[in-house]
């Protein structure tokens, strides 16, 4: 038997194991379609410059009328930490494509609805219902499928103590599964790249007046969870 979307996100309480479990699916994905040769394969390649603004400017969309609905819900400080996410974040984007390791194929709405883990631990984990929008990412650095399920979904407790070794866990499998040359310390600097973008998963709910008000719930969670890891990986390094 399988924990799926069927199952409320209150009751979602994930551990270490579980995590660790995802990591190696999220491994075995990444590598079979791993670097340029491989997404060829796919008639895919790393994203250009082109490809990533339009990806930026979708959730851009969403970035004035967030900080006008929490203009009274959220310290000023955070207002800055948006503003900068958009102006610098993207060239950082675009300047890491210059080295084609640790791209590959990405999953790109790893919520816990899209995972199919085991009741017991004797069971594969699956990764369902890769649906992306015109203006996805369909390819990026593998590490982002691990950001997007851990800030995102995670409490911020969880992530904090068990974010080291999922990460480690990934890169292991990684090697285990034929990949070479992609360092630990990439891979750190890579996750710290892709935290940010949690942000714009936040703001981009926001770009149409009926996710702004009826997924409040859910998108400003998201937010909050995105900046309490931005300040915790020291993001604002990227650019400064």
């Amino acid at each position: 038997m399988y924990l799926s979307a069927i199952v409320p996100i209150e009751k979602y309480k994930p551990t270490l194991a579980y995590g660790c479990a995802v990591a190696q699916s999220l491994a075995l994905l990444h590598a079979h379609f791993w670097g340029t040769e491989k997404l060829q394969s796919l008639n895919a390649s790393i994203p250009h410059k082109t490809e990533i603004e339009r990806y930026v400017a979708q959730a851009q969309l969403g970035l004035v009328p967030m900080l006008e609905e929490l203009k009274a819900e959220i310290d000023s400080s955070w207002k800055s930490v948006l503003i900068d996410v958009f102006q610098y974040h993207p060239a950082k984007m675009s300047d890491r494509t210059v080295d084609s390791s640790g791209f590959t194929l990405i999953h790109g709405d790893l919520n816990p609805g899209n995972i199919l883990s085991p009741l017991n631990a004797n069971g594969k984990t699956y990764l369902i219902d890769r649906q992306p929008f015109d203006w996805s990412l369909t390819t990026w650095l593998g590490v982002s499928d691990l950001a997007y399920m851990i800030v995102h979904w995670w409490e911020t407790d969880l992530r904090r103590q068990w974010k080291i070794p999922i990460l480690n866990e990934y890169h292991t499998s990684l090697i285990s599964n034929g990949i070479s040359g992609y360092s630990w310390e990439q891979l750190i600097n890579d996750y710290q790249l892709c935290v940010v973008q949690s942000i714009y998963v936040a703001t981009q709910w926001c770009a149409s007046a009926e996710g702004r008000r009826h997924m409040k719930w859910l998108w400003f969670q998201q937010l909050q969870k995105s900046i309490v890891a931005f300040f915790d990986w020291q993001c604002f390094e990227l650019w400064a």
